[in-house]
């Protein structure tokens, strides 16, 4: 089985739709999208709309999120911090 997992396409239709003729010519079996699909971009409800067509699984990103519950994001150096070792971490431990 071949499966396309994708992400971050911000409401960007023309991205999604070269990312969706790529999924077809590796005939890819299942496809996935781990969020942030329509925040920020220029054309989030077609964006939404095309994925609704395809019935694609969606996972919610952080900006997706963000638009759906719009709470003031606050956030210290040291959070920052934090996230950036876990983000090394995390790469440190993928294979190459």
């Amino acid at each position: 089985m071949r499966v396309a997992i994708f992400s971050d396409i911000h409401g960007n239709l023309v991205a999604l739709e070269a990312i969706l003729a790529e999924i077809e010519r590796e005939r890819v079996d299942q496809m996935i999208c781990l969020g942030d699909v329509a925040a920020t971009g220029p054309q989030p409800a077609e964006t939404l709309h095309r994925l609704r067509e395809l019935n694609c699984p969606v996972v919610m990103g952080n900006t997706d999120a963000r638009f759906l519950n719009p709470q003031p994001f606050e956030a210290t150096v040291e959070d920052f911090k934090l996230r950036t070792r876990r983000c090394c971490v995390a790469t440190k431990m993928r294979p190459l």
